[in-house]
């Protein structure tokens, strides 16, 4: 591969559907990035270290059976930016069905690493410039990496220990979060979001696997004004009753409620409220059906993504192509909408990327 050094790598090209072919994009994809000959490394290698230095180093806890926090042999100091080969695996690129800006030749990177081995780490690329760094449980803007040193606490290893006391003890004294990744921490309730709620210059809250936490919990967040992006997958507990607080909080840009069965319809309508929501995610959340009309009022709404809603069908569609103003809509593998019906949608929504 030119660009990565001669190296050999795995090149995949995920379909949309089991057996389906390439499509035209990801086959244009894959031409352009065996023909491109500046080597990408260099600046995945400078950028992955400012990542680790800003992100991960230092952000996390693990103890052993002794009670010695050994967290070091996960995630070691560095000295310089190739270091940072020493904590990946072999890097795996795809060229997905899926891209957020397809008029770009989008490359995505996904390899193991030593800090979070569950979740990986990948890499985006968009028009040969990094974009995006992290992990399944979280990506980060390369934009923002210089500014998530001192503000990042990152509790999503310690998930099998970390409990509500855990919890507040770790948060206690702390000023100045900006960004805080609880992702897997299943026992977590509602009292340790009490704890969270008091962190108020959080910026990113992850509580993807929080499976114990209920609406009161989430309510208690809404004091929370300067918070923009909020993952809650799989928090199987929540309904409807949580998006009304949720609404109060006019800075949130990206909300995601991916495998939530608990949220239905009714609760899209507080969400109208979210002026300045870009990215709204509730894949796999059965409860949402036809009646995403509410949706459409979000004029600022470019990425709404509802893979694997069965509950909708054609019957969304009047909705959906209302929606002229994202870039990106995915109703991938909605058992309910046909490929004919996404090919109505992309006829009516011409400047939109529709995934089905």
């Amino acid at each position: 591969m030119p660009c990565w050094g001669n190296e050999s790598l795995t090149i995949r090209l995920p379909t949309e559907e089991e057996g389906a072919e390439a499509s035209e994009r990801q086959l244009a994809a894959l031409a352009a990035l065996l023909a491109h000959e500046g080597d990408l490394r260099p600046q995945f290698e400078r950028e992955v270290f400012r990542y680790y230095a800003g992100v991960v180093y230092g952000s996390f806890s693990v103890f052993d059976d002794e009670g010695e926090d050994i967290a070091e042999e996960y995630a070691p100091p560095l000295e310089e930016p190739s270091d940072v080969w020493s904590l990946l695996g072999q890097p795996r690129i795809y060229l997905n069905p899926w891209v957020p800006n397809p008029e770009k030749v989008t490359v995505e990177l996904s390899m193991e690493c030593r800090w979070d081995p569950e979740h990986g780490f990948g890499a985006l690329y968009e028009d040969w410039e990094l974009t995006q760094l992290g992990g399944d449980s979280d990506t980060v803007p390369i934009s923002e990496i210089p500014y998530l040193r001192d503000g990042t606490l990152n509790l999503s290893m310690r998930k099998r220990a970390l409990d509500d006391q855990a919890l507040a003890q770790a948060l206690c004294g702390r000023a100045g979060l900006t960004a805080l990744d609880l992702a897997g921490c299943a026992h977590v309730t509602d009292a340790g979001l009490a704890a969270v709620a008091e962190q108020r210059e959080l910026v990113r809250l992850n509580l993807a696997g929080c499976a114990r936490i209920t609406d009161e919990g989430v309510a208690l967040l809404r004091g929370l004004s300067l918070l923009g992006n909020l993952r809650l997958d799989d928090c199987v507990q929540l309904t409807d009753a949580c998006l009304a607080p949720l609404a109060e909080l006019e800075r949130l840009s990206c909300l995601s409620f991916s495998s939530a069965p608990g949220i239905r319809d009714a609760g899209l309508a507080h969400l109208g409220k979210l002026e300045g929501l870009s990215l709204l995610s509730f894949e796999s959340c059965p409860g949402i059906t036809d009646v995403v009309a509410h949706l459409a009022t979000i004029r600022s709404l470019n990425t709404l993504l509802l893979k694997e809603c069965h509950g909708l069908t054609r019957g969304c569609l009047k909705h959906l192509a209302q929606m002229k103003h994202l870039t990106s809509l995915s109703v991938w593998r909605c058992k309910g909408i046909r490929h004919a019906d996404a090919k109505e949608l992309r006829a009516q929504l011409p400047g939109v990327n529709v995934t089905r």
